[in-house]
């Protein structure tokens, strides 16, 4: 996991819930901080924005987004998979469960 992603994956996520309390293995949901509406709202829109990616609605599943830690992982593997000009979706396996991010 890289630093740098990290370090601005916790900002960001300070900057959208002020007053939690974020470590990398913190459980979002679970922990209250996050839920549906502000992922949708705000941590999608700045993630996009941020890392300069495009979130496919088949990755909107919870194992990607359930820990800062599961966000790092995920947009270290769409950045690599875009600089590396791969087409697929990271995260495809994790889809497959036909599970989608709500709570």
């Amino acid at each position: 996991m890289s630093q740098t992603v990290t370090m601005q994956m916790m900002e960001l996520l300070r900057q959208i819930q002020p007053l939690g309390q974020f470590e990398t293995d913190t459980p979002l949901f679970d922990s209250g901080y996050m839920d549906s509406i502000i992922i949708f709202d705000r941590l999608l829109p700045a993630l996009e924005e941020m890392f300069q990616i495009t979130v496919e609605p088949p990755e909107l599943v919870p194992e990607n987004f359930e820990t800062p830690r599961a966000i790092v992982r995920y947009v270290e593997s769409k950045k690599s998979a875009a600089a590396s000009g791969k087409s697929e979706r990271p995260a495809a396996e994790c889809a497959k469960s036909g599970r989608i991010l709500t709570k």
